[in-house]
């Protein structure tokens, strides 16, 4: 079983790796991921001069802001989330 994801539209809930979750990754701009532990991220899709669209994973803990690169939308699986989660949040 993957983590949580939480969006600001019908997608809550969508499954991590589903063919709804890549197609709605190229639309969407972020959203925030619970983990099967309990820990937090949020992500944002960032344009970048080579490569085009790139998702990193943000997390703020004691006033210092972590972030980890996710990649492209294919590389977002459950794993790709779940050890983004596990290093924001050590």
């Amino acid at each position: 079983m993957s983590g949580v994801l939480y969006t600001d539209d019908a997608f809550t809930g969508t499954p991590v790796g589903s063919p709804a979750w890549f197609s709605w990754l190229e639309q969407a701009s972020t959203f925030y991921y619970q983990s099967r532990s309990g820990a937090t991220f949020t992500a944002h899709q960032e344009r970048r001069q080579r490569g085009g669209q790139y998702w990193i994973a943000y997390r703020r803990r004691a006033r210092l802001l972590r972030r980890s690169h996710l990649g492209k939308a294919q590389q977002l699986t459950a794993a790709c989330l779940e050890n983004a989660a596990l290093v924001l949040n050590t």
